[in-house]
């Protein structure tokens, strides 16, 4: 995503609103004088990509003006609802390069402003996020209000509010502190058998996350290895051996426990997005080379946000030592629905979703063997829980 249509602190409160009613996939784009003189606005791959299934696909269009298609589309505005049309076209000049315009728009937006594209029943639809009194008013009058999933959050409610009322509970890993037991402990408590399959939780809807209270660390959002086919580095644990540090704990192994973001961290390693080949890439910058390490679809690391949380309810608990035994204490739940796609992508421009590695590699091979549960702590995408909201657009707080 060009920089220029990253949103502000505003026009972030805007999609949140939005987002409240439409779960949808989204693009982003900021209007320019250019744009709005010429009547011309370049559709560029995230705007391609939530138009080509239900609306039009830029490769199947022709060059030229006689093959612009016509689809109706909305704009919401402080103006009101306002149905339309949008052109898509490719010109002949420019190699063709996918356009579109929204008819009229320079009648709904100034130059700098960002406009919100989505699709909502087969149509485009229009949303300049300019902060007026009707905002959120406009976007319930046509999206509708958002009532679904309420039994089930009532349900999960209602039963984590008996283990609250039981008071502390016994950890089920008592001598041994680690933040996935809190959720394992609930999940004991409720009924729900433990398990690392890739799907939600609770009745295989919800899935649970837990911290300790006053926990810094960063919200888990899934594990996911890179696509080792397609990727150069073949392994992570040739990830560890190529580009790790020699283990302070094992002597003879490298270790690589770091957190990758849009920024070349220590041994080099950062993420960027290649929208055009919808995939997410770690490329290693050293002695002013920059090499290409490991791949992520777009398309695998969106079955797995989608997968993995539907529905997610974010628990704190505090920690007490009884009998030399640890025990839980639930305090606070949030719940958390639908990501979407684009945002995700957009966090991971931003560095506000990044990658951490968790991986040892044995470098001398007469070393001791150490068990694999050393070996492999698992990688995954990783997020501050302060900018949750960001990714799930709506978040709840449930009282206990």
């Amino acid at each position: 995503m060009n920089v220029i249509f990253l949103p502000d602190k505003i026009e972030n409160s805007l999609i949140e609103i939005i987002q409240k009613y439409c779960r949808n996939e989204f693009a982003l784009i900021r209007m320019t004088e250019t744009m709005l003189n010429k009547s011309i606005i370049d559709a560029s791959e995230e705007f391609r990509g939530i138009v080509r299934e239900t609306i039009v696909d830029y490769r199947t269009i022709d060059k030229g003006k006689e093959f612009k298609q016509l689809r109706p589309s909305v704009v919401i505005s402080q103006f009101g609802i306002q149905e339309n049309q949008t052109s898509f076209y490719r010109p002949e000049t420019k190699d063709g390069d996918p356009r579109f315009w929204v008819y009229k728009l320079k009648g709904f937006v100034n130059p700098l402003e960002l406009v919100y594209f989505t699709v909502h029943e087969f149509r485009l639809i229009a949303i300049p996020l300019i902060d007026y009194p009707e905002f959120e008013e406009n976007i319930i009058s046509f999206f509708g209000a958002n009532e679904e999933e309420e039994e089930i959050v009532k349900e999960f409610k209602e039963k984590i509010s008996v283990v609250k009322n039981k008071g502390w509970v016994l950890s089920v890993s008592p001598n041994k502190l680690n933040d996935k037991d809190i959720g394992d402990t609930l999940e004991h408590e409720l009924g729900i058998k433990l398990n690392n399959l890739p799907l939600p939780d609770f009745k295989g809807v919800i899935e649970v996350k837990g911290k300790t209270l006053g926990s810094g660390t960063k919200d888990s959002l899934f594990s996911m290895v890179p696509d080792w086919k397609i990727s150069p580095t073949t392994s992570a644990n040739d990830m560890a051996l190529n580009y790790g540090y020699s283990d302070n704990e094992y002597s003879g192994y490298n270790a690589l426990f770091v957190t990758v973001g849009i920024k070349p961290n220590p041994q080099g390693l950062y993420l960027e997005v290649d929208d055009e080949n919808e995939m997410v890439i770690q490329k290693c910058k050293k002695n002013g080379e920059i090499t290409e390490t490991c791949y992520w679809k777009f398309e695998d690391i969106k079955n797995k946000l989608f997968d993995k949380h539907p529905k997610t309810m974010w628990i704190v608990a505090d920690k007490m030592f009884i009998n030399k035994q640890i025990h839980f204490n639930y305090i606070k739940v949030q719940y958390t629905r639908d990501p979407i796609f684009s945002q995700f992508i957009s966090l991971l421009k931003q560095g506000v979703i990044t990658f951490d590695w968790r991986r040892r590699a044995k470098t001398d091979p007469d070393a001791p063997s150490i068990k694999k549960s050393k070996m492999d702590y698992g990688h995954g995408f990783r997020m501050d829980p302060s900018k949750r909201h960001l990714l799930f657009g709506e978040t709840i707080d449930l009282e206990l």
